[in-house]
């Protein structure tokens, strides 16, 4: 099954070369969650919003330093997944208390983590 991907939009509050708008696509329901929203500040848009913005690749949001991933697990029907979701640069710091606890596709976040990666 094919996932419907919809657009979002991440908002800063200080400009980034001069946008505090940034646009890309994610798959449905990913960002749809009040909690999500608040803790990652990204949020699902309607159709029409995307007339007026371009929109980014996901790595361009990354390597421009506008946003960054975030990793996690949650747990669903006692069963341990694994995730990421992008950040604004903005709630990085706040997001690991944001997100733990909160309900994500039919789970609860269990724990936030920073990737470990070989060197």
């Amino acid at each position: 099954m094919v996932a419907k991907f919809v657009t979002c939009k991440l908002t800063l509050g200080t400009a980034v070369n001069g946008c505090t708008n940034f646009l890309f696509s994610a798959p449905r329901d990913t960002y749809s969650d009040s909690n999500i929203k608040a803790a990652t500040g990204i949020q699902e848009t309607t159709a029409n919003i995307d007339i007026n913005f371009p929109k980014y690749k996901i790595e361009e949001l990354i390597l421009g330093g506008i946003a960054s991933r975030v990793y996690f697990s949650y747990e669903k029907a006692g069963k341990l997944y694994h995730t990421s979701l992008l950040c604004s640069v903005e709630n990085k710091a706040t997001v690991d208390d944001d997100l733990v606890g909160k309900s994500f596709k039919g789970g609860t976040i269990k724990k936030v983590y920073e990737p470990r990666r070989a060197s």
